[in-house]
């Protein structure tokens, strides 16, 4: 019952960022509301992380499965993709990269900023 109860309460956030991006005229992901909601609720202690713990643990363990279809598709889609597979892992390298470089630099203002507050 504690799994469905966990299960219950992260479908409903998620549920709730399928909505905002429904009605919000923005061009952010249904995903991103929901992440933001949970967080929002997670620091707010609106939901307490031992109510999406254990469901989260698992979800978290199984999300390499998740990829499988999308490599299926790369793999069928292959004749359309073989003649620019050179861009787009041009533009996957960099981007990647990117990413990391932004979070890299936003987890040392965090923690900056943390080290701020915790010497006041």
């Amino acid at each position: 019952m504690k799994y469905l109860r966990q299960t219950a309460v992260i479908f409903g956030i998620t549920f709730l960022g399928e909505l905002l991006h429904h009605f919000i005229p923005l061009p952010v992901p249904a995903s991103i509301y929901g992440f933001a909601i949970m967080i929002f609720c997670l620091c707010t202690k609106i939901v307490k992380l031992e109510q999406v713990e254990e469901t989260s643990d698992f979800l978290l363990a199984i999300m390499p499965i998740m990829f499988i279809p999308g490599g299926v598709a790369l793999i069928t889609a292959w004749d359309s993709l073989k003649s620019i597979i050179v861009p787009i892992a041009v533009i996957s390298v960099v981007s990647t990269f990117i990413t990391m470089i932004a979070t890299g630099k936003a987890t040392e203002l965090v923690m900056k900023l943390d080290r701020r507050h915790r010497d006041e």
